[in-house]
């Protein structure tokens, strides 16, 4: 079990005893390592500290401090927000906390929900994870708690909206020599692979890259095969939503004329209007699910092939375009032909290989 740092204990926690009840689930996954009580926006919140266990930077890829914050009103308010958001900002928080993640605990058994409402209206927000404080007192011999409610409240948020601003990318964390190889990947327009077995972090390091890029200007958008949204449409109508999210994305309309034009054209055309000094990447995770390998939608055997087809001419032509595809299968690199068909992604696109 970690431990609550000697200085946490005969400081802030003197003060605030009652606190340290709340703190004992953490303990399973993370040290405490600072606190203290901080005011901005007429709130009053202790902060502290958490430093991830080794389990948890492999399970999460958690690779800095984690803020945690501890609010004694009844309900979560948007000052409640912007108060941990000037902390983040502020010494000692910056430089040494993820700038991107947040706890909070909370006497409101509705912070869930709150918070839900509070991102889609405050897409830029960073990301929050709610405790409650009942549900804390309550579960001290729960190990499993503080992991559990992570994944359930990130990934159960909806990520698929692509009607909303994509703020999805705050979510997750990755191995940083990864993150950088594939950030840099993007501002060249080089294609990477990224493949190994379930649960061994891909996704929490594509959030990553995709947050990274975003911060150097690039448009990165994320789709996740499995979801039936994706997959259970044919090759020209998920061209079609790629483009019509592409043109979203930097705020374009299509272009009238454009409805006549072949849906590979369309693409290219989307692609063409975004401003030439920002880079494009379009990453595609569980790519199993839409390729020549699917089990559930049979139509991906032959939609494979133009899909890939229209996607490698356009990055042939425009030079700003990247693409990122994960699963656990790497085969659909490796191919050189597709039913007897030269394979459009043999040869462009460098896989990686991640384990834990």
């Amino acid at each position: 079990m970690a431990v609550i740092k000697p200085e946490v204990r005969q400081g802030h926690l003197v003060q605030f005893p009652l606190e340290e009840a709340l703190l004992h689930p953490f303990l399973n996954d993370f040290d405490i390592t600072w606190a203290n009580q901080r005011r901005a926006y007429n709130t009053k919140l202790s902060i502290y500290f958490l430093a991830p266990e080794k389990h948890m930077q492999e399970q999460f890829g958690f690779d800095a401090e984690i803020l945690l914050a501890v609010s004694d009103f009844t309900t979560l308010q948007p000052r409640t927000m912007q108060a941990v958001e000037q902390f983040l900002n502020e010494n000692p928080a910056k430089g040494r906390v993820d700038q991107g993640f947040f706890f909070i605990i909370t006497k409101d058994e509705s912070a869930d929900s709150w918070l839900n409402t509070y991102m889609m209206r405050n897409p830029q927000a960073r990301i929050p994870v709610a405790f409650d404080v009942q549900t804390l007192k309550s579960s001290k011999s729960d190990s499993w708690l503080v992991r559990n409610t992570i994944a359930r409240q990130l990934f159960t948020r909806d990520l698929f909206d692509f009607q909303l601003p994509i703020d999805s990318d705050l979510f997750f964390f990755g191995r940083d020599a990864l993150i950088a190889e594939f950030t840099d990947a993007i501002t060249q327009s080089q294609n990477r692979g990224l493949f190994g077995l379930r649960k061994t972090g891909k996704t929490s390091a594509l959030f990553k890259v995709k947050r990274h890029a975003e911060r150097e200007d690039a448009v990165v958008l994320y789709y996740d095969c499995k979801n039936p949204a994706i997959r259970n449409q044919t090759w020209e109508s998920l061209l079609s939503r790629v483009s019509g999210d592409i043109l979203k994305s930097v705020d374009k309309s299509p272009v009238q004329s454009a409805a006549n034009l072949h849906v590979s054209d369309r693409f290219t055309q989307a692609v063409g209007r975004v401003p030439k000094k920002k880079n494009i990447c379009l990453i595609f995770d569980e790519i199993e699910y839409i390729s020549p390998i699917a089990k559930l939608d049979l139509h991906w055997h032959q939609g494979f092939l133009p899909f890939w087809q229209t996607l490698w001419t356009a990055q042939s032509e425009l030079r700003r375009l990247s693409f990122i595809i994960a699963g656990v299968n790497p085969s659909i690199v490796e191919l050189d032909s597709v039913g007897g068909v030269q394979n459009p992604m043999f040869g462009i696109v460098r896989p990686r290989y991640k384990c834990l």
